[in-house]
């Protein structure tokens, strides 16, 4: 079984091609979020090992509640996706102490470099061997929160 990751996106277009990138490097991806009540009932019932979340959900509920109920019950690694960088949500999404914040729009190797490290991180915790492809490339204008 390979490492299980949640993506939480309220546009389908958007969270189905975050789903096919991931899926074609190896990890196992679940069906994707477009809800808060989606977000959480995926976390209880398949117990992720990764969060990939949208700020914005297109409701009430945002990103950061989601993030929140995750915090509260887990120490999975957090990736916020926003088009927003305003202050108010820099602050609030580095109060969660995200692995990392990338910036819309963010390239292939963006998004792979900070999943594959969420997974060795998760990996070497449990002392398996990483499924994780290595990706070289560093990442350009996102907002890290951590090295």
């Amino acid at each position: 079984m390979g490492f299980k990751i949640l993506v939480v996106e309220n546009e389908i277009v958007i969270a189905d091609e975050l789903c096919l990138i991931l899926s074609r490097h190896g990890y196992q991806v679940l069906e994707p979020a477009l809800s808060y009540s989606e977000a959480i009932a995926a976390f209880e019932q398949e117990q992720p090992q990764l969060a990939i979340l949208d700020l914005r959900l297109g409701s009430t509920k945002t990103g950061l509640d989601v993030a929140r109920y995750i915090k509260h019950r887990s120490q999975i690694p957090l990736i916020f996706f926003t088009a927003c960088g305003d202050r108010w949500s820099l602050a609030e999404m580095a109060e969660l102490n995200p692995l990392a914040c990338l910036q819309k729009v963010f390239t292939k190797c963006d998004l792979l470099e900070r999943v594959g490290e969420a997974a060795r991180s998760a990996n070497a915790r449990s002392g398996t061997t990483s499924q994780a492809k290595t990706h070289e490339k560093k990442a350009i204008g996102q907002t890290q929160f951590r090295p």
